[in-house]
């Protein structure tokens, strides 16, 4: 595994036609206005989605469980945001069953949020260029730590999942 370590592997490139749902998104993500290249919001997408499956078997247990909760975090917070965009104030009876919870809603205040990223702020985590999960900061001896210590920066989206989730535990 230590070989695999400093290996780097690669996604062929994707073509899609312009006027196909994928290839609307691929352009959405070439023309997004964040600094981000589209590669890289390709890959937080694809880490969100796919990282506890790829790491089931790899890691131990204490690492899935960091990996499963950024996931959750992330998958949550871009659900609050789907909902805010189509306008659905509620989801239906049958998925707040299959989440267990009603809270999740777009209609969470703007307050509740600031206070939320004020006092999370400290334990914030990110996925790094190359996927890993780091604390944020620049010692060139932490680059390949396997320590999955995550570092995001909380979207307003990601506060009210995570205020949700609190006030359903």
């Amino acid at each position: 595994m230590a070989t695999q370590k400093n290996k780097d592997v690669e996604l062929p490139r994707i073509k899609r036609n312009i006027n196909s749902r994928s290839g609307k998104v691929i352009h959405y993500l070439l023309t997004h206005d964040s600094d981000k290249a589209a590669t890289e919001l390709a890959m937080e997408a694809n880490n969100s989605y796919w990282l506890v499956e790829a790491l089931s078997g790899l890691v131990g247990q204490e690492e899935l469980n960091k990996a499963c909760w950024w996931a959750i975090d992330s998958l949550v917070a871009k659900l609050i945001k789907i909902m805010r965009i189509g306008g659905i104030e509620r989801l239906p009876t049958s998925y707040q069953l299959l989440l267990g919870t009603d809270v999740i809603s777009s209609s969470i205040s703007t307050t509740k949020s600031d206070n939320a990223l004020a006092t999370n702020n400290s334990s914030q985590q990110q996925l790094n260029q190359d996927g890993d999960y780091s604390e944020n900061n620049n010692d060139a001896e932490n680059e390949d730590d396997d320590d999955w210590n995550m570092n995001i920066q909380a979207t307003p989206e990601m506060i009210a999942a995570d205020l949700a989730l609190q006030q359903k535990g």
